[in-house]
């Protein structure tokens, strides 16, 4: 996980990339650390999740050429950030996002 300016960024794998890509999978469910937990909430007062705004979503495979535009990462407005539970001294989330229709050329 990275966030830069108000855009949290992951790497998803070429199966959940694909889903999430097209909409028919609007979310990622992620394990963050303590010290990811603090990036996105800093502050434990705070209900709402305010200077994260987007969500980039970035393949983890090496892209040949050929895919280049397929795989390339994506942006979506961020509906929702929600902590789900925790497992293992880690923090369960779930990062909602309204699905963009892309114009294909």
């Amino acid at each position: 996980m990275k966030i830069e300016e108000n855009i949290v960024i992951f790497k998803s794998d070429g199966y959940f990339y694909r889903l999430e890509k097209t909409g028919l999978k609007p979310n990622t469910v992620r394990l963050l650390t303590r010290e990811e937990r603090r990036q996105i909430k800093p502050d434990e007062e705070t209900f709402e999740i305010e200077h994260i705004r987007r969500i980039r979503i970035e393949t983890n495979r090496t892209v040949a050429q050929s895919q280049r535009k397929e795989l390339e990462p994506f942006e979506r407005e961020l509906k929702s950030i929600e902590q789900l539970g925790e497992l293992l001294g880690y923090y369960l989330y779930v990062f909602s996002w309204r699905h963009e229709e892309v114009e294909q050329k």
